[in-house]
């Protein structure tokens, strides 16, 4: 079977991936007729995007793999018309992206940044923080990376609440409303869209985190919310243009904290996603199985 990388791959696991099928890596992201003229299975991340033009340019296509947990840049409802099954790596980022999810939390609680900031510029002004242990925190999506996050939180002694519509979970106004912490981990669909769109009722001093999707969220109510102080302090690692304007009101404030989409981006997560595409690669080619398909009924989807 004919497969081409169109991203980032680890080398062992294009090494494996190579003795089990023919495989060729692609010069860019933006694959042209001729890339993808006989080529029968694709592996990619998120910077290839694929719609009906390139399923087009792939007359032979009959796989799709995405070493990535999110899979808005896949219009699947063009991969369903042609007969392309199309496959995710979601567990392969989870840990990173709990992990992450944290990190901005903690940084938002205690001022870390600007703490770095002050020490470096000779300013040893010690500012009160907000100590985490006995506070509520509210999961919004308790999927694979939701259930690790709550886990932490019950590990610094934290009441959990979950917002979660497939697991008889609470409202999302009943989570603002009652958590001192709300963090977002679901997938972006149709149904999440601008999902959060005001914190009108948010609990007061409320630290928000999202590192999901940016359009979860409608900025702009977020922005209103900072400025307000309603929302205390926020841990943004998506956007809902991103690269993230240097214009954007987000920018430059000391209430906020901000990280370019790497909620994926550790050694582990790129090697276990590498590793995961191309054992699905495989089981296809050797036996047509699929595992982690597209369109799912998993939550959210």
């Amino acid at each position: 079977m004919i497969t081409l990388v169109s991203d980032r791959f680890d080398d062992e696991a294009l090494s494996r991936l190579s003795k089990a099928v023919t495989c060729a890596r692609a010069k860019s992201f933006d694959l042209s007729a001729d890339d993808l003229s006989n080529v029968e299975a694709l592996v990619i991340r998120s910077r290839t995007p694929v719609d009906s033009q390139l399923l087009t340019r792939a007359p032979k296509l009959r796989v799709i793999v995405t070493c990535t947990s999110g899979f808005d840049h896949i219009d699947l409802k063009a991969t369903q018309a042609r007969g392309v099954r199309v496959m995710y790596t979601p567990n392969a980022n989870a840990a990173s992206a709990a992990e992450l999810t944290w990190a901005l939390v903690l940084a938002c609680a205690r001022g870390l940044i600007q703490a770095h900031e002050r020490v470096e510029q000779g300013d040893w002004t010690r500012k009160m923080g907000t100590q985490l242990s006995g506070k509520t925190y509210g999961v919004v999506g308790h999927g694979r990376i939701g259930s690790r996050v709550a886990a932490i939180a019950r590990a610094f002694g934290m009441t959990v609440r979950i917002c979660d519509p497939y697991q008889n979970g609470e409202s999302l106004e009943q989570i603002l409303a009652d958590c001192d912490v709300v963090s977002v981990h679901v997938p972006a669909t149709p149904a999440t869209k601008h999902m959060i769109q005001s914190f009108v009722g948010a609990k007061p001093g409320l630290i928000f985190v999202n590192t999901s999707r940016g359009h979860v969220v409608k900025e702009s109510t977020l922005i209103e919310a900072l400025n307000s102080k309603q929302v205390a302090a926020a841990g943004l690692d998506v956007f809902e243009h991103e690269p993230l304007p240097a214009s954007s009101a987000l920018a430059g404030r000391d209430d906020v904290v901000l990280s370019p989409h790497v909620g994926a981006s550790t050694h582990e997560a790129f090697r276990q996603a590498s590793s995961e595409a191309a054992d699905k690669i495989i089981a296809f080619a050797q036996h047509g199985a699929t595992s982690d398909e597209l369109p799912g009924n998993a939550p959210w989807m």
